[in-house]
């Protein structure tokens, strides 16, 4: 079996461990739970817990403990997706091959959806049984700034503003590290803060976690723009059609998959003097050379 299609299958592993969770954390017995439940359990890759999950071992973590961990970063992340599919936003109709969360139910729903995934995801790692409350401290706080106005939602914005104002590499790029990047680079301090990491081997995820961000984003441009993700419904370019800048628009094709390259063995290169990092790296390959 190939690297990849190992990798493959531990991503397929984690996300059947998140799904698991997810399925029990949220039932369906009411509208909101079945909104909720609608868009976590949405089909993806699950990335991000598969970053969580994938440093946790690494340094030698418990992941049952830590699944808990990994489906509330899940629910946050959908919570932002449903979020940014919201008319006032990117006014999406398809998300993950099916109808976005305003499409399939109503737009009121679909904002209460995400309020409701945001509050619980914080509520999963309050009661988690496993951590010790200043662990479950660090890792509220962490999250909360990974994701809040400083973070995420200043992405989020800046994203809003892309749409009338001519940003330039560097404006995309700090938009790109904010609305994409901070969330997954929280998904590395998350397992550092629960396996006690030292000092090095926490500023060595930070490093790789901050590269394979924004790897992650110019592949997904790239794939937007080649025409690459093109499931039921998703609407190609869409950026560019809204007159947004983006990593395509401003450096081309060729110069793109370049720094592709470049971050993919910067990423790869921070991580040096960790051990145990064969996933890791194989993540920041497959990243780059991913088809979906």
């Amino acid at each position: 079996m190939t690297t990849y299609l190992i990798l493959e299958q531990k991503i397929k592993d984690y996300s059947t461990l998140v799904n698991e969770k997810i399925s029990l954390l949220i039932q369906d017995k009411s509208l909101i739970e079945q909104a909720m439940r609608y868009s976590a359990l949405a089909p993806g890759k699950r990335i991000r817990p598969f970053l969580f999950l994938a440093t946790i071992d690494m340094l030698d973590g418990n992941i049952k403990e830590s699944i808990d961990m990994a489906a509330a970063i899940e629910i946050v992340h959908t919570y932002s997706l449903i979020h940014d599919d919201l008319p006032a936003m990117d006014n999406a109709n398809y998300r993950r091959g099916q109808p976005t969360c305003h499409k399939k139910f109503d737009e009121a729903t679909a904002i209460l959806a995400g309020d409701a995934l945001l509050t619980y995801a914080f509520e999963i790692i309050g009661k988690n049984q496993f951590f010790s409350p200043t662990v479950k401290c660090d890792l509220i706080i962490g999250l909360a700034h990974a994701i809040g106005y400083q973070g995420m939602i200043h992405g989020q914005m800046l994203d809003m503003q892309a749409c009338s104002d001519n940003f330039n590499l560097e404006k995309i790029t700090e938009l790109q590290q904010l609305k994409t990047g901070r969330l997954l680079s929280f998904c590395c301090q998350a397992a550092a803060i629960i396996c006690n990491a030292n000092n090095s081997q926490t500023t060595a995820l930070k490093n790789y976690s901050e590269k394979l961000g924004l790897l992650f984003q110019i592949t997904d441009d790239l794939l937007d723009y080649e025409g690459e993700t093109n499931v039921v419904g998703k609407d190609l370019q869409q950026d560019e059609t809204k007159g947004k800048s983006t990593f395509i628009s401003l450096l081309g094709i060729d110069k793109a998959k370049q720094l592709v390259q470049k971050l993919t063995n910067e990423a790869i290169n921070s991580l040096t003097l960790l051990n145990k990092t064969d996933r890791l790296i194989q993540l920041a390959e497959f990243i780059a050379v991913r088809k979906t």
